[in-house]
């Protein structure tokens, strides 16, 4: 009689708790037996299911020694209370549980990590970020949390607590095949594949999920996400976005559905009213063109005074020399007939035969642009004062235009050489108004002497701590302002630390985990950094290969150099590859 008392307070507390989920059923089964009872109860059905409303986990148990991955995401704490309202914003990444959570602020924000690093990977997708983020969320902070969460394995920790170790997520099938079908083709830069391929050699989500919830290479408890066909009472059900959803668009590129939906226009082209220019009696509205033609005049004007004149005078008195020839030979100043008495005549300028060549090999020049570079010379030097103010007659009309901004010193190629109306214009216009402008590119690069090779503690450690030294480098401006690397270097993560490509990055920059070789089975720090490398060449979204920015490293090509037949471990040259930006503002310019 007892049992069957004990068995029926146990199911009145459960119908309690369903129907007032903010309340606490075990605060009605004080009984220790009855409470027992409870558990067996709950323990005896196929698949276990928690009271609506509760929690699974919360908070986390990790340190840097254990439950903690290197890029700091940390094991949870067996939490099986009741979820509380957050006193912290969330509306950022996961609005939908704002009122009411299971997850706390440190989770919280290991979420917008865990996403801003997504966010870097699958920018061009937001329908993407928005499923992981879905996914992310629900796993984290639902307040039905226990419904679709089971632990399989936790461990002792401090204070009580228990450390989660493994866990089932119980997810409707149609959204974790929706999150694969919407990020599956989305390229990775110039790796030439998707980032799924190209970071989690993933074909499939049952793949993704087994690379992104492995334990302990890239999470620091072990998820294993069963996909259920149909909706059920302990299954998280979840609705996905796709990737032509107009307020998530992927790019045609990335997403094939979008490939069919409209697109987004090119940029029109802008209102251009340039100002008309008067020339031969006619309007011109084009200044450019304007400016055109009047260069072409100007330049054949030029080239018939100081090319075609002196030419047509040569032929002119080549043809009197021949007409006239009496048996002597003509000189200079006979084809410019200029007397012997005259003021212009100069013996040993004018006396030389009129074609007279010089050594072998070397011919002077014809008589007629000798004469005219002759009389030019002369008129110069027999009148400076005219050519002087002149000269500088031709300046000063062109300082007014300098000094009312007419004139400008371009030095911008892209003006220089492409018209502002153009479509390449405006297509970069467009590109640098919602992307930014393109990074310029720091490159350091440490060979071996005698093609030696580079993997080694030798020359691993002076490169990290070289990288080091110019990371924490920071100057003092004019002004007093303070400049470091972050200010000026890209970052894909905003606040999130600077993109540096460089094989330092396999051990996230940090000289503590090269030194920790000992006592791993390895003969020599060398052996243990080459090991490392190629473990992360091999699976470079292993949570220990990261860079330091959680970011995984797999354009291999940009790390190393002198590699032959694709043997990267025995490389002769070590690349660091800096990404900086490149804002055209003058501030910004002085800063760099």
């Amino acid at each position: 009689i007892k049992m069957k008392l004990a068995r029926f307070v146990a199911i009145v507390a459960l119908v309690i708790h369903c129907l007032f989920p903010q309340g606490n059923a075990a605060n009605l089964v004080s009984d220790s037996s009855t409470a027992e009872i409870f558990r067996s109860f709950n323990a005896s059905r196929d698949a276990p299911v928690r009271l609506d409303g509760s929690c699974a986990f919360r908070g986390t148990c990790g340190n840097s020694t254990s439950g903690c991955t290197p890029m700091g995401a940390c094991a949870p704490c067996k939490y099986d209370g009741a979820p509380q309202a957050p006193t912290f914003d969330m509306s950022e990444w996961c609005p939908e549980f704002q009122d009411s959570a299971c997850c706390d602020q440190s989770q919280y924000q290991a979420i917008t990590d865990n996403i801003g690093q997504v966010q870097s990977l699958f920018s061009a997708c937001p329908a993407c970020v928005d499923n992981f983020r879905k996914l992310i969320c629900t796993y984290t902070c639902s307040p039905n949390q226990g419904e679709f969460i089971t632990l399989t394995k936790t461990a002792p920790w401090s204070d009580g607590d228990e450390q989660v170790i493994f866990m089932d997520y119980r997810l409707i099938e149609s959204f974790a095949q929706g999150l694969y079908d919407n990020c599956k083709d989305v390229q990775f830069g110039s790796a030439g594949s998707t980032v799924l391929v190209a970071l989690f050699q993933a074909y499939s989500a049952t793949d993704w999920f087994e690379k992104i919830f492995s334990y302990p290479d890239t999470s620091p408890v072990g998820v294993n996400v069963i996909q259920t066909p149909e909706a059920a009472e302990n299954v998280a059900v979840l609705n996905t976005t796709m990737c032509n959803d107009p307020a998530k668009r992927c790019s045609c590129a990335d997403c094939q559905l979008s490939c069919s939906s409209s697109q987004l226009p090119l940029p029109e082209a802008r209102s251009h009213h340039p100002p008309s220019v008067h020339a031969f009696g006619t309007e011109i509205e084009d200044t450019e063109f304007a400016f055109g033609i009047i260069w072409i005049v100007v330049s054949a004007g030029a080239i018939v005074l100081f090319f075609m004149g002196p030419l047509a005078l040569y032929v002119t008195k080549l043809g009197n020399h021949w007409s006239n020839h009496d048996g002597e030979e003509d000189t200079l100043a006979d084809a410019l007939n200029i007397k012997k008495d005259s003021a212009e005549y100069d013996p040993g300028a004018l006396d030389r035969p009129l074609l007279d060549e010089g050594p072998v090999g070397e011919h002077r020049l014809p008589p007629g642009v000798a004469g005219y570079l002759y009389r030019l010379g002369s008129l110069t030097a027999r009148k400076p004062l005219l050519f002087i103010a002149g000269a500088l007659v031709a300046v000063g009309a062109c300082i007014p235009a300098l000094c009312t901004g007419m004139l400008q010193v371009e030095t911008d190629p892209v003006k220089l050489w492409a018209s502002p109306t153009s479509a390449t214009v405006r297509n970069k216009e467009y590109f640098d108004e919602h992307f930014g402008p393109f990074f310029r590119i720091e490159e350091i690069i440490m060979p071996a002497p005698n093609s030696g090779q580079v993997i080694t503690a030798d020359y691993i450690v002076p490169l990290m701590q070289m990288q080091n030294e110019i990371q924490n480098t920071v100057v003092t401006m004019d002004d007093g302002t303070i400049v470091g690397w972050k200010d000026l270097c890209f970052q894909p993560i905003p606040n999130g630390g600077c993109l540096v490509q460089s094989v330092t990055e396999f051990f996230q920059n940090n000289i503590t985990f090269i030194n920790d070789w000992e006592g791993q089975g390895f003969t020599d720090q060398t052996d243990y950094i080459r090991s490392h490398v190629s473990r992360c060449l091999s699976f470079p979204s292993y949570t220990d290969c990261m860079s330091s920015i959680g970011l995984p490293q797999t354009n291999i090509n940009t790390l190393f150099g002198g590699v032959e037949g694709g043997n990267y471990i025995n490389a002769t040259a070590l690349v660091v590859t800096y990404l900086m930006n490149n804002d055209p503002s003058l501030e910004e310019k002085n800063k760099a």
